[in-house]
């Protein structure tokens, strides 16, 4: 993670020459959600949203509402939706249906998921965050392909802090179609496990987890987590 953080500053420097560089900017604040640095993210989000390039500003307008719910801020949220859906309908106004509109595009529909989980709308939201998932994963590219990865990993954590576990093990189903080999995929299978009951198959995917995770810094929140679940064995009996 500190290896990423770092070549991610590094990328952010650079000047930004298209739309579409610009969009990609926001695998920082993804990242920093992730890492669950809320204000850091917020304020990362709140410069994309900021720029000069209407891809950025939609997704940058997004990420910043979802650093707003994790605040608790669920007014705020609302606003930054209300202003990605704008940048969102100046791109179609301009006819631009081809990437320009169909990148920030789940973006703003996972906020909508978000703001709908919160006020206990699941089915809507379940609905809504699955269709952006596949549109996520049809980008092309190996950059975009792990890109989903990791905002898949996002969502899944949004659907167990709401609670809402049959999302999550969709969402887990579909990192594992995804990229059976990462470690995160295996701990969000197991997470789901555990909360159904599932002692055995939890156990299972944590080690393939801590397996998939061999290299990964020492202090990662998530493996320190799946080795203190493992390290109690009356936990998995």
């Amino acid at each position: 993670m500190k290896t990423a953080e770092r070549l991610m500053k590094e990328a952010q420097s650079m000047k930004v020459i298209s739309d579409y560089q610009a969009f990609f900017h926001k695998e920082y604040p993804e990242f920093l959600l992730g890492r669950g640095r809320v204000n850091e993210a917020l304020a990362a989000a709140q410069e994309m949203a900021g720029s000069t390039w209407p891809m950025a500003r939609a997704a940058g307008h997004a990420l910043a509402g979802s650093a707003h719910l994790q605040l608790n801020d669920a007014e705020s949220a609302q606003a930054m939706l209300r202003k990605a859906e704008a940048e969102l309908a100046g791109l179609r106004e301009k006819g631009r249906f081809g990437p320009a509109a169909m990148f920030p595009g789940p973006y703003v529909d996972a906020l909508k998921a978000e703001l709908m989980l919160r006020s206990g709308k699941r089915a809507e939201a379940g609905e809504l965050l699955k269709n952006a998932i596949q549109r996520i994963r049809a980008v092309p590219g190996p950059d975009a392909w792990t890109q989903a990865l990791f905002r898949m990993e996002y969502m899944g954590k949004i659907a167990r802090q709401y609670g809402d576990w049959k999302l999550a093990a969709h969402i887990a189903q579909q990192m594992l179609d995804h990229d059976a080999h990462y470690g995160g995929t295996h701990y969000a299978l197991a997470l789901v496990a555990e909360h159904d009951g599932e002692r055995a198959k939890a156990r299972e995917h944590l080690q393939q987890a801590q397996k998939y995770w061999a290299k990964a810094d020492s202090d990662l929140a998530e493996l320190v987590d799946l080795k203190s679940k493992l390290g109690t064995e009356t936990a998995w009996r």
